[in-house]
């Protein structure tokens, strides 16, 4: 799923499809991985501050926010709003669900929001891949 993005789909861990939840941190334009998942039967909402106007090519359309995540809420030093995944769930009425599915490729941001994020309780076991720079 979007070249460098998958998901584990092995026994007792895999979304449920029909009763899954996938939040999508920096887009960039590229929508296979929200395709992907929304074809899973997943509910899927895409967020990145940085696109002007979304060019969803998929089948379905997805739910998408000109939204940011980080740490804590602001509006950054390029006018981006940027939330904690906290007010991003609380925004979308999502406090009390798991998101099954959360993808981030939000230049180097992720370290800045991950406590918040799992403050939150509301994430699955989840993996991270860094792509380390030499």
């Amino acid at each position: 799923m979007n070249g460098h993005k998958a998901v584990c789909l092995d026994g007792n861990i895999r979304p449920v499809p029909g009763n899954c939840l996938v939040y999508s941190f920096g887009v960039k334009n590229d929508w296979s991985f929200e395709d992907a998942m929304m074809k899973y039967g997943c509910e899927v909402y895409g967020f990145d501050p940085s696109i002007i106007e979304p060019k969803q090519t998929g089948v379905r359309k997805f739910i998408f926010y000109k939204i940011g995540l980080q740490g804590k809420d602001e509006v950054n030093k390029r006018g981006w709003e940027m939330k904690s995944l906290r007010s991003i769930m609380k925004l979308l009425g999502h406090e009390n669900r798991i998101i099954d599915v959360l993808k981030m490729d939000i230049e180097e941001s992720e370290y800045e929001a991950i406590p918040n994020m799992i403050d939150t309780g509301n994430i699955t076991p989840w993996h991270m891949w860094l792509n380390s720079r030499k």
